[in-house]
């Protein structure tokens, strides 16, 4: 039971990752380093300069994000009532 609890619980972690990557959470920090290297560079500041616009990095999406993270945990949480319950 302990086996299956911790196959659940990295299941809850990794789906929870998916969702918030999927939400977008880290495409300021994207733009932002885009950004810099553009300003930083030769050829970044000169593509700059011409065109003065740099594309907002979209989020990626994942199918099997919501599957992921109901299924890890509900079995996060039946491991938990099991072990209450038996032990």
């Amino acid at each position: 039971m302990n086996y299956t609890f911790l196959l659940s619980l990295a299941c809850t972690i990794i789906g929870g990752l998916l969702f918030v990557v999927q939400g977008g959470f880290f495409n300021g920090i994207g733009y932002s380093f885009k950004r810099f290297f553009a300003r930083v560079s030769k050829n970044g500041a000169y593509a700059y300069e011409l065109d003065g616009n740099l594309e907002f990095i979209q989020a990626p999406t994942y199918s099997f994000t919501y599957p992921l993270l109901i299924a890890g945990t509900l079995g996060c949480l039946i491991t938990t009532i099991l072990s209450v319950v038996l032990y």
